[in-house]
């Protein structure tokens, strides 16, 4: 998948602005970069607390050729990129806990929304805005109680820049799978926390 990274020193949030793109037009591989959020969130409206400079927030406008029954999947393998990058580059065991979190440790360090926009009439999804964050160099006083970071979880700073174009690998390969339905829906289910 080709990206196009659109960079914000500030944003309330990554997801509308990516939504707003979206709705004009904006093509598949669309990625809104924020350094910071004033109004970043998570799953039922809940709060994402952003630190500047210290985490990854941003989005990516994907426009699947799927029905939307199977769009929640995207959810899933999304998650899925995320623990497969901690574990391959930084050897941290990470899991999922439904729908949407990425854990290390039974903490947080992650977390993704996806918000649908469904053509009427018609039986496939028109776009989906991917919302990402990711705990990097998050300290532990600026950690939310029951998060935790790349940076706490090894006491070394990481180069974000890196960090954030490996997650856009690892994404890439998931969604270009879920594309060609070369993985039956079984396969995308891997190891999740109990709620």
């Amino acid at each position: 998948m080709f990206f196009r990274v659109l960079y914000y020193d500030r944003l309330s949030s990554t997801n509308d602005r990516a939504k707003e793109l979206a709705l004009r037009g904006a093509p598949e591989g669309t990625v809104v970069l924020a350094a910071h959020q004033t109004k970043g969130r998570g799953q039922f409206e809940r709060k994402w607390h952003s630190p500047r400079g210290a985490g990854l927030t941003f989005s990516i406008i994907v426009r699947p050729d799927r029905t939307p029954s199977q769009i929640p999947l995207i959810t899933h393998f999304t998650a899925k990129s995320v623990a497969g990058l901690l574990l391959r580059r930084f050897s941290l065991n990470a899991t999922l806990k439904r729908p949407n979190d990425v854990l290390v440790n039974q903490r947080k360090i992650s977390g993704v929304l996806c918000e649908t926009e469904v053509r009427q009439r018609q039986a496939s999804s028109g776009f989906v805005v991917i919302g990402i964050g990711l705990n990097v160099n998050t300290s532990s006083k600026k950690l939310v109680k029951g998060a935790t970071s790349i940076y706490n979880e090894l006491n070394e700073k990481q180069d974000l820049g890196e960090v954030f174009r490996e997650v856009l690998k690892e994404f890439s390969i998931q969604y270009k799978a879920f594309q060609n339905q070369r993985l039956k829906e079984s396969q995308w289910i891997v190891q999740e926390e109990i709620a």
